[in-house]
Order: structure tokens, then C-alpha cells, then sequence
């Protein structure tokens, strides 16, 4: 079965190789090398930018050959292969997004099983506690911005002939990753960290459907969590943990008279009038603004 399978795919496209030393033999290499990757788009299924992009790296590459621009014509040679042998990875992985679209509903599965086991009497009860939390909830609104973000790369990396099986890993556990982030989200909002739309935030917190908001946006955003715990992070242990410096104030030296007394020909005056940087220096050096 894995030997038909094998057989099915699309082999990629040689690297070409440039020997010619000759203008007429270069040129002739160069055109050589565009006829074959001409006969290998029909075997694909591009969209419109795809296609796009491969005529004009190809339509470079000709017209640098006819001005004897070798170096731009084999360097649009080269991208043009790499641009068909991409098409043809993400053309020979259909199978795999698919199968990966389905991954989501292993996560579902195993919410529904917490969901159906936690009401069991048999249970301990510090365990139907904690899986009949108010936060069950918000793994399921987590579960599906992973959900949705993962069908959307999957459907925009097809269609743009990138799709990537490198990044399957990511695909399989984004939901559970999801899930995850929409609780810790929402354990954080509750805590007080914190203000939702200029709002208290036990005012925020009473409108249960900002917080699924939160955990959505979570479970879909990996910088929306990271930022969320970034500015966690800074708001308890200061910005990248350093302890603040000390500010050293250096204080000017005023002219006196012969008899060491110090000129003052205006006593109600504030000598920081005179110098208005250095009555903002403390302010402006401070290392804690931003």
C-alpha cells in the first residue's frame, strides 16, 4: 500500500547545473532549463499568485539571458525551481492536510470524556471539583481558536502552494495548545492583571462572554498569549528581571563672591528655572519609563 502511495507522488525537479562558457551555449542552458520547468506545471494545480510569481521569475530569467546577464538569469533559474519543487511538496501532501484537518476532533473527544466522567460520583471529590470547574468551559473556547487558526493555515498554505509537513507537529497539538491558553488566559484576566476596555476588571469579569473573547483570541493567537504573559512577567519581576538602577544627581556648582557667599540675585527664583534640563534629567533617565 505505502509502495502505491509512493508511486503516486510527483517527483521533484533537478537543481539545473550551468557549464556553458560560450554566450550562444549559456544561452541555450538558460532556455534548456525554462522548457523544463515549463513541462512540469501542467502536472500541478497552481492559483493565480502562484502562477504569477513563476511567469515573471521565468519571464527574468529570459530577458537577463538575451543581455548576457548570466548570474540574474541562472539566479532566476534557480528560484523558479525552488518555487515548482514547492508546489510540488505542497501538491504531494494534499493527503496529509487532510488527515491533519481532522486532528481537532481528537481534542473535542477528550474535552467530551472530562465533561461526560466528571459528573461520576465514584470520583473523588477534589477531582470532580477540578474537572467540574467554571474553567472546563473555557478549554473548549481555547480548543477552538486553535482549531480555527490551524484550518486556516491549512486551507491558505494549500492554496498558496506552501504547505509545509515540517510543521505537522504544530498542526496536531495547536488545539490542545489552544485549550490551554484560553484557560491560563482567563486565570489571568480573573486575577486582576488586567483591565478589559478602560473597565475594572471585576466590572470586565461579569460579562462571561469577554472572557470566552479572551480565551478565543488565546487558543487562536500564539503573540496574544505571549504578549498576555510578557506583561505578566514585567509587571512582577520588572522588565527583563533587571532591578532598577540607582539614579546618581550630579548638582551644579554656583558662583560665590570673595567672601564664599552665594550669589543669589533673585532668592524667590528657582535655579531650575535657569536650567529646565535638569530639573526633568531624574525624570527622562529614569530606566523604568519606557
Amino acid at each position: 500500500m505505502n509502495k502505491v502511495q509512493e508511486s503516486k507522488k510527483i517527483p521533484l525537479q533537478p537543481m539545473p547545473t550551468f557549464t556553458a562558457t560560450g554566450n550562444r551555449s549559456r544561452e541555450r542552458e538558460v532556455l534548456s532549463a525554462i522548457d523544463g520547468l515549463n513541462s512540469r506545471m501542467p502536472e500541478l494545480t497552481p492559483g493565480k499568485s502562484f502562477t504569477d510569481e513563476y511567469l515573471d521569475m521565468i519571464s527574468k530569467a529570459a530577458t537577463a539571458a538575451k543581455g548576457k546577464n548570466w548570474l540574474e538569469a541562472y539566479r532566476n533559474v534557480w528560484d523558479a525551481t525552488f518555487l515548482i519543487n514547492r508546489g510540488i511538496e505542497s501538491q504531494n501532501n494534499r493527503r496529509l492536510a487532510v488527515q491533519l484537518s481532522f486532528a481537532p476532533f481528537a481534542t473535542f473527544a477528550l474535552l467530551a470524556i472530562i465533561n461526560l466522567i466528571s459528573g461520576w460520583d465514584a470520583l473523588p471529590l477534589s477531582v470532580q471539583g477540578i474537572l467540574g470547574s467554571e474553567y472546563i468551559q473555557f478549554l473548549w473556547t481555547g480548543a477552538v481558536g486553535g482549531t480555527t487558526i490551524a484550518w486556516w493555515g491549512i486551507v491558505k498554505h494549500m492554496i498558496a502552494m506552501d504547505f509545509d509537513d515540517q510543521f505537522k507537529s504544530w498542526y496536531w497539538f495547536k488545539p490542545v495548545l489552544g485549550s490551554v491558553f484560553g484557560v491560563i488566559s482567563v486565570i489571568i484576566i480573573q486575577g486582576g492583571m488586567f483591565t478589559l476596555a478602560d473597565q475594572s476588571t471585576s466590572e470586565a469579569i461579569k460579562n462571561p462572554e469577554i472572557l470566552h473573547v479572551i480565551a478565543f483570541l488565546a487558543g487562536f493567537s500564539e503573540r496574544f498569549f505571549v504578549r498576555m504573559i510578557d506583561r505578566v512577567m514585567n509587571a512582577l519581576f520588572g522588565a527583563d528581571g533587571d532591578n532598577p538602577k540607582t539614579q546618581v544627581v550630579t548638582v551644579p556648582t554656583l558662583p560665590v563672591n570673595q567672601t564664599n557667599d552665594v550669589v543669589d540675585d533673585d532668592p524667590d527664583v528657582d535655579d531650575d528655572d535657569d536650567n529646565p534640563d535638569a530639573a526633568d534629567k531624574s525624570e527622562t533617565e529614569h530606566p523604568g519609563l519606557p
